[in-house]
């Protein structure tokens, strides 16, 4: 089934350049759609990058070069996404919520509303300085209004409690909630995915 593309939707914008914008870019090629992707009203697709069959771009998402979304994906209403994002597949990113570029985000992890992953630890205006990209395994699921700062991992199969701000790396399997984020009960993954030693890191 070829991709549904709702008329209001633009696709393959590019980038904007000059010496306004902060980090430098370059003219991109053709965004990848696969079969059976359905993208939204006001959704705006940039140049450069890929979605994955099945997956669904609701309206007025925003997609940015170099993204690549996997297969069977759902990016919610308003979810912006930044240069260069790698989603697995079967992620759900809900309303709402911003991923700033570079961030990698694992196969079936589940991210609510309202969620701020950010990269910029060194911000200095429109001066480009380098990001540090966020990272999330795989069947994680973040709650809503949850912030991460730049540079941290969650492991596999964590879970980060709603408003949570999570500041330092979270292991696999473990359950943080908090401002800052401190060591809950384990998720239910954590039997699965690690032996129970790393809590003993988080006060």
């Amino acid at each position: 089934m070829n991709p549904t593309v709702h008329e209001t939707a633009v696709l393959n914008f590019q980038p904007m350049t000059g010496a306004a914008f902060a980090r430098p870019v370059r003219l991109q090629p053709f965004a990848m759609i696969a079969p059976d992707v359905i993208i939204g009203p006001g959704a705006i697709i940039y140049a450069g990058c890929t979605i994955g069959e099945g997956s669904r771009i609701c309206p007025q998402a925003h997609i940015r070069e170099g993204v690549v979304i996997g297969k069977r994906c759902v990016i919610g209403v308003g979810v912006r996404i930044g240069y260069d994002a790698i989603i697995g597949d079967d992620v759900q990113i809900m309303d709402d919520t911003h991923i700033s570029g570079g961030t990698r985000i694992g196969d079936g992890t589940f991210v609510s509303v309202h969620v701020a992953m950010v990269n910029d630890d060194r911000p200095a205006g429109y001066k480009w300085k380098g990001v540090t990209p966020v990272t999330v395994g795989k069947g994680c699921v973040i709650g809503c209004g949850a912030k991460l700062r730049p540079g941290v991992t969650i492991g596999d199969g964590a879970t980060v409690g709603m408003g949570a701000v999570v500041t330092r790396d979270v292991p696999a399997g473990a359950t943080v909630k908090g401002m800052p984020a401190r060591m809950d009960a384990p998720s239910p993954y954590a039997t699965a995915l690690a032996d129970g030693t790393v809590y003993e890191n988080w006060p």
